[in-house]
């Protein structure tokens, strides 16, 4: 895949400008990329240096977990002309106190299924993430006393919770072994008449994306799935809080907007000149080049349609709007 090909084929994707439910993706697809490819055609071709940082933009996305300490970090990676050496997206977002959360709800699982016995590898694990016992007393609580059926569910979401934390590829011995054992629980799971909905949303096309540890909602998503086994009903009626959308796309715009009018060099950059995050913005991406403003229009373009789709459902929710205005 060529250079122009990445770039292109990201800003049309599902989850960016390509989203065809709102005329403000339909119609705004084309504009962006008619700004873009007048912009590639000045910046091209890529040294191999800002090819790595377009690589870095690709991979952020509105849920990573360090996406704010992300944009900050692919700004001053655009001004120099130098890849980030952090690790930029998805996975790589998430910080060591992050892991120990997913982590907590992991070992919770596995103890939940070992019983109350105190010698097994797992309490001494939890001791190291989850020291207070907060998040393995959320899990017992939610699941209540172990049964035949919760038991299988709690393996079931354990393998999801395997795939999530590692990647193994889908041809290695360990996931065929962890396929050979999903399809003997879900057998068993619908000779006991589970409910379906519950085995749909552990399902891996309805998981993944969901239930990566980079996502915010991580925690609200488990907590749904655990309190649906406990009650051996799906409980996905359960409400996201309202204003997540909105607060998400709100700071979203706090970095958007000044990177937005450094792009547009129109004098509006002023007004961001001496507060955070802008000021470090403006600073990070200094003087104007071919290069940068491409890569900073594109690393624009790819949030702000996320941000717009963030907004949208926030709405939905909320009366309040201010996400819109610099959109």
């Amino acid at each position: 895949m060529t250079v122009y090909e990445m770039w292109h084929n990201e800003v049309c994707e599902g989850h960016r400008w390509g989203q065809e439910w709102s005329e403000l993706f339909t119609l705004g697809l084309p504009r962006e990329l008619e700004e873009l490819e007048t912009l590639w055609k000045a910046a091209e071709p890529l040294s191999e240096a800002d090819t790595e940082i377009l690589k870095q933009i690709l991979s952020l996305e509105i849920c990573n977990w360090r996406l704010t300490d992300s944009i900050i970090e692919l700004t001053e990676a655009i001004g120099k002309h130098t890849p980030s050496t952090t690790p930029i997206g998805h996975r790589n977002s998430v910080t060591p106190d992050r892991w120990a959360v997913v982590l907590a709800h992991q070992l919770s699982l596995q103890q939940y299924l070992w019983g109350k016995q105190k010698d097994s590898a797992f309490t001494m694990l939890l001791d190291t993430v989850d020291p207070e016992r907060k998040v393995y007393d959320k899990v017992t609580k939610f699941l209540g006393e172990p049964n035949e059926t919760k038991e299988l569910l709690v393996q079931r979401l354990l393998y999801v919770m395997d795939w999530e934390t590692t990647h193994f590829p889908w041809d290695s011995i360990y996931q065929k072994a962890q396929n050979a054992g999903i399809e003997v629980i879900e057998q068993r799971l619908n000779e006991l008449n589970v409910d379906q909905e519950i085995l749909k949303n552990m399902q891996w096309q309805n998981v993944d994306g969901r239930l990566q540890p980079c996502g915010h909602k991580f925690i609200r998503r488990m907590d749904i799935l655990i309190s649906s086994i406990g009650a051996e009903k799906w409980r996905g009626q359960i409400r996201f809080r309202g204003t997540d959308g909105l607060e998400l796309a709100a700071t979203l715009a706090e970095y958007l907007a000044p990177l937005l009018a450094w792009i547009k060099n129109d004098g509006s950059s002023k007004q961001f000149q001496k507060e955070l995050p802008g000021a470090t913005i403006l600073y990070n991406l200094g003087d104007y080049d071919p290069a940068k403003l491409f890569l900073a229009r594109l690393l624009h373009s790819l949030l702000s349609a996320q941000q717009i789709e963030a907004g949208i459902k926030g709405q939905e929710r909320s009366s309040d709007r201010p996400w819109i205005k610099n959109a």
